[in-house]
């Protein structure tokens, strides 16, 4: 059982430093120790003891949390990992730990008694059975509680679900906690981050009553009649939403999470919502760098393929170039190359999105990661290639590319349209590069300063970066939600060709039927 006590004092606090993006819903934290608690509020008997925050210390009736210093986004979900360690027992050991989330009206200063914060979800980590207050199945379980608006409670009536297939939380060891909220489903898992000890369709929205969509996040531990100590090691917290996102209205990331620069005569026409980067056909450079000056971006972007990541971008294409090779850069990494010309000082791992072979009739969408070994040598077998729509490829008509990397398993996918059309797995993943070199990236050509940048020839639109990989369903959802809000002024469509008569002529009937049908205005 796990008690929540009236505070009795603040211990700690100190000019909490948010790690949120503004005008953004995307926040992330990570303390992979406790030797600095900037943005971080400490309560009741919690404190910093050698780099560990200890919630509560081994004595009787005790309690401490730790909030994280300003509301957090719930709307598109989140992940947080925690690694805990519980020694020192008394008594058997008392009463367990817990993750908080509450929106109850005094936030962060609520004068806790008992279970007894309205408005809130817990998710108890119990190392106590009270069997006559709580109902508690034993002294070893994972339960989520919940008793909406109203205070919470520690009596199984009021538990959302639980286990007690979990390994021995008051054994002595580090063991490592991770939730993950999808809006519907909560995962939780302990000690094997790959397989959940629990899985329950919870929807937060629906349960407790949110902030625009924003609560407090935290932790507690809490001892009575017998104790513990309830020890974090680390804590780490990441919305599930996007970090980076360009709805090109101008050049700028709307998140903040980089600088942009315009390169040649960029110019914004209608695309989706509102405007779209608009790239004109030529061989001079026009494009939107990530990056105040060339080079400082410090990789920014190339996590994307050594990390956990989706990018979501809608392309047109105007009309195919037949430049250099035929290839169109729509998000590209500066190859290597002398760093005048914009290059990356040699060989470094990066990756970009093309339309290859344009000015032939195989024309396809094209995903790459080039992976390099630490000397800057190449890394064949690292290399990820994936290719979608070969020869399929239409002018004047939008296309919804998504690339996802799963990192633990190393697998690329490349879907179109919200379908999955190829995938990949490197069973070793890419190769480590020369981590410590910079490689700018563009939007809408290659960024180096030659006559030749791989022009895109047309607009793009709508582009995210998400530090998780979306699942197929939340990428259907994007596509299928972009369908409905828009209906048909800023979509284009092929105009008639003698060359593919029925195709052709269904493209020019599709909007009128869409009037009557509802079906896709989409390909």
């Amino acid at each position: 059982m796990l008690r929540f006590y009236k505070l009795q004092k603040i211990v700690y606090t100190n000019t909490p430093t948010p790690t949120s993006i503004p005008g953004s819903n995307y926040v992330s934290f990570d303390y992979p120790n406790f030797s600095s608690t900037t943005g971080l509020i400490l309560q009741g008997d919690a404190q910093v003891v050698e780099n560990k925050l200890r919630l509560n210390p081994a004595s009787r009736d005790k309690h401490g949390e730790v909030w994280y210093a300003q509301k957090v986004s719930l709307d598109e979900g989140f992940t947080t990992t925690f690694q805990f360690q519980i020694t020192s027992l008394g008594e058997g050991g008392a009463d367990g730990l817990a993750f908080i989330i509450q929106n109850s009206t005094e936030g962060t200063s609520w004068p806790m008694k008992f279970v007894s914060i309205p408005n809130s979800v817990v998710v108890e980590f119990d190392t106590w059975k009270n069997t006559s207050e709580c109902n508690d199945p034993n002294e070893n379980h994972i339960s989520v509680q919940s008793a909406g608006m109203a205070n919470n409670s520690c009596h199984h009536d009021y538990s959302l679900g639980n286990t007690t297939a979990i390994p021995n939380l008051s054994d002595g060891s580090v063991h490592t906690a991770k939730i993950e909220y999808l809006p519907g489903t909560m995962k939780i898992y302990v000690d094997n981050l790959t397989t959940p000890v629990l899985t329950k369709s919870i929807d937060l929205s629906s349960i407790i009553n949110l902030d625009n969509a924003k609560a407090w996040v935290g932790l507690g531990g809490y001892t009575g009649a017998a104790y513990e100590n309830h020890d974090i090691l680390s804590w780490q917290f990441a919305s599930a939403g996007p970090y980076s996102y360009f709805p090109f209205d101008n050049k700028n990331d709307q998140l903040g999470f980089a600088s942009s620069l315009e390169v040649g005569s960029v110019s914004y026409e209608p695309g989706l919502m509102g405007n779209a980067l608009s790239i004109p056909t030529g061989l001079h450079p026009v494009m939107i760098e990530l990056g105040t000056t060339r080079g400082d971006l410090d990789d920014t972007y190339r996590d994307f393929i050594y990390n956990d990541s989706t990018v979501n971008v809608w392309v047109n294409i105007r009309e195919f170039s037949a430049l250099t090779d035929g290839s169109m850069s729509i998000i590209d990494g500066a190859p290597g190359g002398l760093p005048s010309e914009g290059g990356c000082e040699g060989a470094i791992n990066q990756w970009g999105l093309y339309v290859v072979d344009a000015n032939t009739s195989n024309k396809r969408l094209y995903f790459a990661a080039y992976s390099y070994n630490a000397d800057g040598s190449s890394d064949p077998q690292g290399h990820v290639v994936l290719e979608a729509l070969s020869g399929q490829l239409s002018t004047n008509r939008w296309y919804m590319l998504t690339i996802t990397h799963d990192s633990a398993s190393h697998t690329w996918k490349f879907y179109v349209n919200g379908n999955l059309e190829s995938s990949v797995t490197k069973p070793s993943g890419i190769g480590p590069g020369a981590l410590t070199r910079k490689c700018p990236y563009a939007i809408g050509g290659r960024p180096v300063n030659t006559s030749w940048g791989m022009p895109f020839a047309g607009r793009i639109d709508e582009l995210k970066f998400w530090s998780r990989v979306l699942t197929p369903g939340e990428i259907a959802n994007i596509y299928t939600a972009q369908q409905t809000s828009q209906g048909s002024p800023n979509i284009d469509f092929p105009q008639f060709s003698i060359g593919s008569l029925f195709n052709d002529f269904w493209k020019v009937l599709s909007p009128m039927v869409s009037v009557f049908t509802n079906s896709s205005l989409y390909p």
